[in-house]
């Protein structure tokens, strides 16, 4: 691909990649999140804050 011939396919493989990145992202906290708010007993609920 020419980047002066096919600048849509950039714009929207820039977008593409922008997109993947922020997935990750959030991915990447979401798994960091799950591993705070495990519970340590049966007895806990599965909230990580309680009220």
């Amino acid at each position: 691909m020419n980047p002066y011939i096919d600048k849509d396919y950039f714009i929207l493989r820039k977008i593409k990649m922008g997109i993947k990145k922020l997935t990750d992202t959030a991915n990447k906290e979401w798994d960091k999140a799950k591993k705070i708010c495990k519970p340590e007993t049966e007895i806990m609920t599965n909230n990580c804050c309680p009220i």
